[in-house]
């Protein structure tokens, strides 16, 4: 029985990460409005968020429970950016003083917003629309896109969440740890 229930688990987890795309880590570095040729990338260091993002407007220790251990919150106005053990592991973009993309390429922020549309939308610069109607971290969402990240060929335990509301404007960015 136990082993029955093991499987069903591992097949339930497998079908939910089938059902949303995945991109690499490599698209979605954060990116200063006024120095677009370099972009922080997950993993970056203290010194690295600095040069790419500016000296945060607070620095501050938050306790995760998931990881039990502190983390180092840097704040740039409504965008947070979690650093464990000194390396970049979680972000929350609800302000446009950080974008997201490549240096020098496609990036996006806060603000921006889905082209209309007759129906649904279903897609966000290349990013696929894959949930509407919802709430996610206490938000409510009218249409969103969940995407698991991957580096080179490592699938990583984590997603971007794009969040937009009934006017189809980009609100929350977020890479989350499941």
């Amino acid at each position: 029985m136990k082993h029955k229930l093991l499987f069903l688990f591992i097949l339930k987890m497998a079908g939910l990460q089938a059902q949303n795309p995945v991109i690499d880590v490599r698209q979605i570095a954060l990116i200063s409005p006024v120095i677009k040729s370099e972009g922080l990338l997950l993993g970056g260091s203290f010194a690295e968020c600095i040069t790419t993002l500016g000296k945060p407007d607070s620095i501050s220790d938050v306790y995760s429970e998931m990881d039990e251990d502190t983390l180092k919150l840097y704040s740039y106005g409504k965008c947070k950016l979690y650093f464990l053990k000194g390396k970049l592991d979680a972000w929350h973009l609800l302000d446009d003083k950080i974008a997201v993309g490549q240096a020098n390429g496609r990036m996006f922020k806060v603000g921006d917003q889905l082209k209309p549309t007759t129906g649904k939308p279903m897609d966000f610069q290349g990013f696929a629309i894959t949930h509407y109607d919802g709430e996610s971290q206490n938000m409510r969402f009218k249409s969103a896109s969940l995407n698991w990240i991957k580096s080179g060929e490592t699938q990583l335990d984590c997603i971007l969440e794009l969040l937009f509301d009934s006017e189809g404007n980009l609100f929350s960015i977020s890479k989350l740890n499941p």
